[in-house]
């Protein structure tokens, strides 16, 4: 027989906090990310915990960098919750549902739990989850120590007011996650710490004073990931002593941050050439490229090469 191990209730219970996202407390650097706030919808569904429940609540990444706090309505209603509050930040897979890789996880002390009303609790992870704008991760909570049935609610709604969806695992499937609707949400609110530091070019093909055939194309590989289109009007290639720039196409390769200049035409033999990635170039956080930290202002990437003859 299927046993859920979460119990999913309609509700009328107290709330202390109506807005997870108007309340947060940020730290330096964070910006809010995704979120389900109670003001997207009425409080109308709680997660009810048991045991070994697992409830996950899915979202998208609205910034790159590094996920370091979340918050969520939660409430302890029997006043019998011992340990704590497991928060994860988890991975899904291809379909959206939420997998067993944790990314980041916390502990939100029993103390921290409002009783007898739902309130606002926030999980702080170091050193946080690595996350992309535009992908998919889950937020996900179970208990640290083994609960009664209906001591432990996460709040949420099930007229679909989010993105996302709610997601259980099963006592006869241990981590192996289901939506149970497809209008089930849970509401909590993400936090992102932006990635500041500039990109600069790790390495560069040919190196600085090497020597290629005419036919070869040029590269440059990036510390991080960029934006594409900037990269694409940053790379140019001039031959030395001209400020033409030479017919040429560019591409960008994310999974490996390399950028490829191929000439329209073969160049020279005998000729020596000058490649620029210009500061145009951004990562993916919009910081723009710097070469050499220790001067002042951005500093361009130039490197010289000479064609064999």
């Amino acid at each position: 027989m299927r046993r859920v191990v979460l119990l999913l209730v309609t509700m009328s219970l107290p709330l202390l906090l109506v807005s997870g996202l108007a309340l947060a407390q940020l730290v330096p650097d964070e910006v809010p990310d995704a979120s389900c706030p109670t003001n997207n919808g009425p409080a109308e569904l709680a997660a009810t915990f048991r045991s070994s429940a697992i409830a996950a609540q899915t979202f998208t990444a609205e910034h790159t960098g590094l996920l370091t706090s979340a918050e969520v309505q939660v409430g302890n209603f029997s006043n019998f919750l011992t340990g704590g509050i497991v928060m994860e930040i988890r991975a899904v897979d291809s379909s959206g549902t939420p997998t067993g890789v944790v990314l980041a996880s916390t502990t939100i002390p029993a103390s921290d739990v409002p009783n007898g009303q739902f309130g606002l609790v926030t999980g702080r992870f170091s050193p946080g989850a690595a996350v992309e704008a535009g992908q998919q991760y889950a937020i996900a909570l179970h208990t640290s120590s083994e609960v009664q049935p209906s001591e432990l609610h996460w709040q949420g709604a099930h007229s679909n007011p989010c993105p996302g969806l709610l997601y259980e695992d099963l006592e006869t499937h241990p981590g192996v996650f289901q939506a149970p609707s497809p209008n089930f949400d849970l509401f909590f609110s993400t936090f992102v710490t932006l990635r500041t530091t500039r990109p600069m070019i790790i390495s560069t093909f040919p190196r600085n004073r090497g020597e290629v055939g005419p036919a070869a194309n040029i590269r440059a590989t990036f510390s991080e990931e960029m934006q594409e289109a900037s990269v694409k009007e940053a790379f140019k290639l001039f031959k030395k002593g001209s400020t033409n720039q030479i017919a040429a196409q560019v591409s960008y390769d994310a999974a490996t941050d390399t950028a490829t200049l191929n000439p329209n035409d073969k160049l020279k033999r005998g000729a020596t050439y000058k490649a620029v990635v210009s500061t145009v170039a951004k990562d993916v956080e919009g910081n723009r490229l710097d070469q050499n930290p220790s001067l002042d202002g951005l500093q361009k990437k130039v490197w010289f090469f000479e064609i064999d003859n």
